[in-house]
């Protein structure tokens, strides 16, 4: 996996000073809180082979992490 950055970084509610920095990061940090939505946007994280295509992976990401503080 080629990690793209994510600029400006999504930083994460409810932890002090966490920032996503990464498609790498994004991966990650959806593995530690697996949703049913999760395993798609993992792969799509994992296999970004552009900017384009990290732009709109991370930009999903923004959208699935905002999801999860709604629904909290």
């Amino acid at each position: 996996m080629t990690a793209f950055l994510i600029d400006p970084p999504i930083q994460i509610l409810g932890r002090h000073g966490s920032f996503v920095r990464s498609t790498e990061e994004a991966a990650a940090f959806m593995r530690e809180h697996m949703d049913d939505n999760a395993p798609e946007l993992i792969r799509r994280l994992e296999e970004v082979s552009s900017i384009e295509e990290a732009l709109e992976a991370a930009k999903a990401f923004r959208s699935w992490v905002a999801s999860r503080v709604e629904g909290q």
